[in-house]
């Protein structure tokens, strides 16, 4: 199994956010139409596996926000791209108060309607756990009930398929992954890469705000590209903040 380029991307919003996960929707627009330029075609990771090509990339949106819909879904039509978006079930249509905002400021998530519009649109709809915990922490009767039941309210939602499964936090073991292919998913995503275990998982490159341009994007996705190695280092060390909210949740008592 082979590594594959993949963006993520969490929210597509003018909006003010003190973190580096909203990107404005210009900045968004110029990112994917300079790929689109440079030959590259933006897909979800279904679309990838049933005609793997050279010149295609991931596109991926974790937590499945409504600016996604209000912003990255009309941008996307229009240059002829799809994507796949992470859904975390317990939040369709909510705020996401499970999230470690600074300032209170909170997003709301896509609703069912606008979800259904996004696959109607060509969009692959995929797991990201119930209640974006992170399964590392959890017992194993919990991590089953993320996994497994995500899968069936996804699918009963919206009569598909549900092949993938996002890491919350990225973080993952054998025990999680194990699970995830006794349910039925055939792969991971997360942002570290292990394409040798029962299911593969599939790293990402993350997308943010101030630190990344057009080009950042473009060496991502471009294994080949001698800056490349760079924005793995860089990629790294911004989802270190990540434990910040992991530390919120254990604070609040969500665990």
């Amino acid at each position: 199994m082979k590594e594959i380029p993949i963006l993520v991307y969490h929210k597509i919003s003018p909006r003010f956010e003190a973190g580096l996960t909203t990107i404005n929707p210009k900045s968004f627009k110029k990112q994917m139409q300079f790929l689109k330029q440079k030959g590259y075609v933006g897909c979800s990771l279904k679309d990838y596996h049933q005609d793997p090509q050279k010149n295609k990339f991931v596109i991926t949106f974790d937590d499945a926000y409504e600016n996604i819909y209000q912003y990255a879904l009309p941008t996307l039509k229009e240059l002829g791209f799809t994507a796949s978006i992470f859904v975390i079930v317990n939040f369709i249509g909510k705020y996401n108060t499970w999230d470690a905002n600074l300032f209170g400021i909170k997003f709301k998530h896509a609703n069912q309607s606008q979800i259904q519009e996004m696959i109607n649109s060509n969009w692959e709809i995929c797991s990201h756990s119930l209640s974006h915990k992170a399964l590392i922490s959890l017992t194993n009767k919990q991590i089953i009930n993320e996994i497994k039941k995500s899968k069936i309210e996804l699918e009963t939602l919206f009569d598909v398929k549900i092949n993938s499964f996002g890491f919350p936090f990225g973080y993952y073991n054998k025990k999680i992954i194990k699970t995830l292919k006794e349910y039925g998913y055939k792969n991971g995503v997360g942002f570290t890469k292990n394409l040798k275990n029962e299911i593969p998982v599939y790293g990402r490159m993350g997308v943010y705000k101030l630190v990344d341009g057009k080009r950042n994007t473009y060496f991502k996705i471009n294994k080949q590209h001698p800056l490349n190695i760079f924005e793995k280092v860089k990629g790294k060390i911004i989802h270190s903040g990540s434990y910040l909210t992991i530390l919120y949740q254990k604070i609040l008592g969500n665990h």
